[in-house]
């Protein structure tokens, strides 16, 4: 082989390590030359499938993001793939792309450890979603709301209740608050200690609120401030606010519930059983319908007309005769004499 031959095959050779070798945030500076990495392009697919929640597209997608990248060196494919994991419930999946990612990755992973947290956290794994809580605190070098609101999840599912009201509020920060899931959690709290005249508070504020709140759910907060009315005992609004959940969603299982339970409190057993059944219809949680189809039966058992004392069979012809012949003799017994002289 001559030695221009070798020159240009070095040449060659050194441009196409060049190329691949080229990171995620160079490979993007390339578009503007109309040039986009396979790589780049199942990115991007990946992400228009994921916010098109078409998440078994999008795993593909982020997949072959990954195959055509350079020893699958791809960090944000393999974030957005632990993502789509997470929503699909794949967790053990999720893990492993969000260990992946943290090899990879150069910039701050706080995101990516919250999301680890939340995994864990569901999966009971107190102890890793704690750490992971920390791990974002310190990615993230600074106050991190995202951080302290999952610290108080990890305090409030070990019961720890003053723990996770302070972690609540360190995520909320100064008001005016616009933290909406740290605040929901806070209500929540508030809830769960059955402090019911704060919780009615926390929930009219965010519902009255002149800031926008992003993610807000007014269908949880009616039917979380309905709860909270109904143990107090004021049934008329309560009644209003799980009237409110209904208008945004006919079929929210928990407020059909409450209505059910709050009339058969007032002896409407008709209207009890009409929101019982519709909380069977709206429920898959097998156990409480269980419990709840009982409660029907004794309810429908209580509506049932009181029947009659049954009727004794009239006297046969023989048996008419003998009372007749019985009646006869005891008044001709009335008729004699008594015994005693007078």
């Amino acid at each position: 082989m001559d030695k221009v031959h070798k020159a240009t095959l070095a040449f060659t050779l050194l441009l196409c390590l060049s190329v691949n070798l080229v990171s995620p945030c160079d490979a993007r500076s390339e578009r503007g030359k109309g040039h986009v990495l396979p790589s780049e392009e199942q990115y991007d697919i990946g992400i228009k499938k994921y916010k098109g929640k078409d998440y078994e597209g999008a795993v593909d997608a982020f997949k072959q993001s990954i195959y055509f990248a350079r020893n699958e060196y791809m960090p944000q494919s393999w974030y957005w793939l632990g993502v789509t994991y997470m929503v699909k419930l794949e967790d053990t999946k999720a893990i492993e792309a969000f260990k992946k990612y943290f090899e990879q990755a150069v910039g701050p992973t706080w995101e990516a450890h919250i999301h680890l947290g939340h995994i864990y956290l569901r999966n009971n794994r107190l102890a890793e979603a704690e750490d992971e809580a920390r791990n974002a605190l310190a990615a993230y070098q600074g106050q991190c709301p995202k951080a302290y609101n999952l610290y108080g999840l990890v305090s409030k599912a070990r019961n720890e209740y003053d723990g996770a009201v302070g972690w609540f509020l360190q995520a909320l920060g100064e008001r005016p608050w616009t933290y909406t899931e740290a605040w929901m959690n806070y209500a929540d709290m508030l809830m769960w200690a059955k402090r019911w005249p704060a919780a009615i508070e926390q929930f009219s504020q965010m519902l009255e609120s002149e800031r926008t709140l992003k993610g807000l759910d007014e269908e949880t907060l009616y039917t979380s401030r309905g709860k909270c009315l109904l143990a107090l005992g004021d049934h008329q609004r309560a009644l209003e606010d799980f009237h409110r959940t209904l208008s945004i969603n006919k079929d929210n299982s928990e407020a059909h519930l409450n209505l059910a339970m709050m009339f058969d409190q007032e002896r409407h057993i008709s209207s009890a059983i009409k929101e019982y059944k519709e909380f069977c219809r709206t429920c898959n949680e097998q156990k409480r319908t269980s419990a709840v189809m009982q409660r029907i039966a004794m309810l429908e058992q209580m509506l049932q007309p009181t029947q009659a004392a049954p009727q004794a069979p009239a006297p046969s012809a023989y048996m008419r005769q003998q009372q007749q012949a019985e009646q006869k003799q005891e008044e001709q017994q009335q008729l004699a004499p008594h015994e005693s002289g007078f």
